[in-house]
């Protein structure tokens, strides 16, 4: 018993001597931490050793939050890190510079709007040209629109002008009312060589329209400067289509842009040669290399674009291919929409082929109303009104028209509200483009 009794007093000294060993190794993990805490420079940990028990765990929560927020930000960092891995090279002149191709377009679009055009339509005795056309369809596109047609009507619909230039494309293609390199292209000098305007070849816009594309041989020049590599005297027909409202934000003279050889190009980041005067323009390159990631894959060669750039002759269209781009895919998305809300595409961005076999454009009348006169005339309420003839020279209100025939001109409302809405929220919300590839090397001049 005795034994025994010893025994137990030994072994609940050894756990008093434990216990006391922990206690002590825990106070001074407590001493070296609120050591820690008042001599580092990190700021608000010497908060955790000061005030009451509730201020410490609102600095405790506050630490932890900044913690929490730091790691997130990093790891955003390091994913957008392995998304979008770009070397970016400059290469400016020298051996490795490649003269790009060179699109020039007018930006008075139409230039030959006098001269008749041939239609089945067409008064006998009353020829029609696109001059008086330009200011007779915006009208009609106003009207259309229009929730009350007994309200006071405006002299020119420059609300409309888009609607009825995009209208008239059709007409303007078929009669090939458009200035020809051969009549734009004076004098030709590149890489110390003259040249002309054969070495232009023509290209279609959506926006522009007719546009020529100079497409050199040889892409190495010899020298830099002013006065070398391209070289050009070109010719403008200087009246211009465009409607007075209009004159005042567009420039006369021609609009230039700069891209690969192939690649389809994009007016948008091109500058204006305004007309009457000399332009010099120092050509730089950039090339964006992205690296090939699980996270961000891309492609060295994306399938190519074909467009329709000519659809005024039906079932007989004119198709142009280019190289494909993110760009070209974003169109299509955006037409993919127009097709599938408004069954039509919109006329005002280029036309995929494929879509366009058996949907037509937004911008769709029947050709019938091309050729009759609208007019603005004051009735008899002191209101302006549109007054159309017809074939058979009798003045009828344009209301009354498109009312007669309003089976016809009922579809045509209904698209051209559709394009608009859709129009509108691409231009306000944008397109997903997670759908799109990316090529691994882009090039921009």
């Amino acid at each position: 018993v005795r034994k025994q009794s010893k025994m137990a007093s030994s072994e609940q000294q050894k756990q008093s001597q434990s216990e006391l060993s922990d206690s002590l190794l825990q106070q001074l993990r407590e001493n070296a931490l609120i050591a820690f805490a008042q001599q580092t420079t990190a700021h608000g940990l010497v908060r955790l050793t000061q005030g009451s028990g509730l201020r410490r765990l609102i600095w405790a929560l506050a630490i932890v939050g900044a913690c929490i927020g730091f790691s997130v930000h990093l790891a955003e960092l390091a994913q957008r890190y392995l998304s979008y891995p770009v070397s970016t090279e400059f290469s400016n002149e020298g051996a490795d510079f490649k003269f790009p191709t060179v699109t020039i377009c007018p930006t008075n679009f139409i230039t030959y709007y006098s001269p008749d055009i041939v239609s089945n339509f067409t008064v006998s005795g009353h020829p029609r040209g696109l001059g008086d056309m330009i200011f007779d369809i915006p009208r009609m596109y106003h009207l259309l629109q229009q929730a009350d047609w007994n309200v006071s009507m405006p002299v020119q619909a420059y609300s409309s002008y888009q609607d009825g230039k995009l209208a008239l494309r059709a007409l303007a293609y078929r009669q090939m009312l458009f200035q020809q390199p051969y009549e734009t292209v004076i004098y030709c000098r590149y890489n110390s060589e003259l040249c002309s305007f054969k070495n232009f070849t023509i290209y279609k816009d959506e926006s522009r329209f007719l546009c020529m594309s100079f497409n050199p041989a040889n892409r190495t020049l010899v020298r830099s400067g002013e006065g070398n590599g391209l070289y050009l005297v070109l010719f403008n027909y200087g009246k211009t289509f465009l409607t007075e409202e209009e004159q005042i934000d567009n420039v006369p003279g021609f609009r230039v842009t700069l891209h690969e050889k192939g690649f389809k190009p994009d007016l948008n980041s091109g500058f204006t040669v305004p007309f009457g005067y000399k332009t010099s323009a120092e050509v730089t390159v950039r090339t964006d290399t992205k690296l090939n990631r699980e996270a961000a894959p891309c492609s060295d060669v994306l399938p190519n674009a074909t467009y329709t750039v000519d659809f005024s002759w039906p079932d007989s269209f004119e198709n142009q291919s280019f190289f494909g781009s993110t760009r070209d895919c974003i169109t299509r998305l955006m037409q993919e929409e127009f097709k599938a809300t408004c069954s039509c595409l919109g006329t005002h961005l280029a036309l995929p082929s494929d879509l366009m076999s058996d949907t037509g454009v937004c911008h769709s009348l029947p050709e019938e109303l091309f050729f009759f006169d609208i007019f603005y005339k004051t009735n008899e309420y002191k209101l302006r009104e549109y007054k159309i003839t017809n074939s058979t020279w009798d003045w009828i209100s344009l209301a009354s028209y498109l009312l007669s025939n309003w089976q016809v001109y009922n579809a045509t409302a209904n698209m051209i509200a559709c394009y608009r809405r859709v129009r509108y929220r691409q231009e306000t919300q944008g397109v997903a483009t997670t759908r799109c590839p990316v090529r691994c090397s882009n090039t921009r001049y």
